[in-house]
């Protein structure tokens, strides 16, 4: 597909992706698509930001007059301390992907949960009264577990190369979302992983992601055996390892393509104060993907 051309001049305001590497982002792809559709003035770019650079980054992108960010690995937990606020999903998933420029700094969301929410629901994918397994125990487990709450999954189990990472991911959810009905929670380890009925699995490592060393978050064949839906939200490859081994064993796998655009056209809205209609977002999305298509056949 033709990439849309963005106007930059005096009055143009500036959108970024942020993230440590960066190489791989298709972020600024899918936002030139929602900014060819609103016709604005803007510009959506990509950097990389060390960790120790952060706050610094953030300082200097205020006093420019950037309009938002969006935050990847591994930025997601370390910039909270650094936001004049955050929007209760954020709080409660303690990962922000988002930010809003606001008078007194940036504000912080979270748009994984939605664009996870999303990503199950258009590859048919549903946990009302489903028992799920998480793999991994950082900021995309976070919301992996709200989608999992969300969606009325029966019970989640978490398993993670350090089972008190995983331990306590759980008893911190617990602790923010008192009051509410929640799924059977507990953490795993990794004979119990294998030996338990795992229909439903989330990969939220970065397995298999272009230039990671670990191609499977699961080394044992066995493991895939069981899945009858797998998703995950590594995007680069877009056919990853974790999912060619489950699509391999007869389940079906939704890859993170889906999930990295819905999460991005949460994002713009949210800057933006709009909503995208239903067909807009659908035509966009196609784009979208066949976009990445012919990238990953090139």
């Amino acid at each position: 597909m033709n990439r849309a051309c963005m106007h930059v001049d005096g009055r143009t305001q500036c959108f970024a992706v942020w993230g440590h590497p960066i190489g791989h982002t298709f972020s600024p792809m899918i936002h030139e698509l929602f900014i060819k559709e609103c016709g604005d003035n803007m510009a959506y770019l990509a950097f990389d930001v060390a960790p120790d650079a952060l706050q610094d980054a953030l300082r200097g992108a205020w006093a420019m007059g950037f309009g938002g960010i969006n935050l990847t690995i591994p930025h997601k937990e370390r910039v909270i301390p650094y936001l004049v606020g955050l929007d209760p999903l954020a709080r409660k998933v303690g990962a922000v992907n988002t930010l809003k420029r606001t008078e007194e700094g940036f504000y912080g969301y979270n748009t994984d949960v939605y664009g996870m929410q999303s990503q199950l629901r258009t590859n048919g994918i549903y946990l009302e009264g489903q028992d799920v397994v998480i793999l991994g125990a950082g900021g995309a487990a976070k919301s992996a577990l709200c989608v999992c709450q969300m969606e009325g999954a029966r019970s989640v189990a978490i398993y993670n190369r350090t089972y008190d990472r995983a331990a306590e991911l759980i008893r911190h959810y617990e602790e923010v979302s008192r009051g509410e009905t929640l799924p059977n929670m507990r953490a795993v380890k990794y004979e119990e992983l294998l030996r338990m009925p795992h229909p439903y699995v989330i990969q939220t490592t970065p397995a298999g992601m272009l230039g990671v060393a670990d191609l499977l978050p699961i080394p044992e064949a066995l493991f895939y055996d069981s899945i009858l839906y797998g998703a995950d939200v590594v995007f680069n490859p877009k056919d990853t390892p974790f999912l060619e081994k489950v699509r391999a064993h007869g389940g079906k796998g939704a890859d993170g393509l889906s999930m990295l655009y819905y999460q991005a056209q949460k994002a713009f809205e949210i800057w933006k104060q709009i909503s995208f209609s239903e067909e807009a977002s659908e035509r966009m999305r196609a784009q979208f993907l066949e976009w990445a298509e012919d990238y990953f056949h090139a």
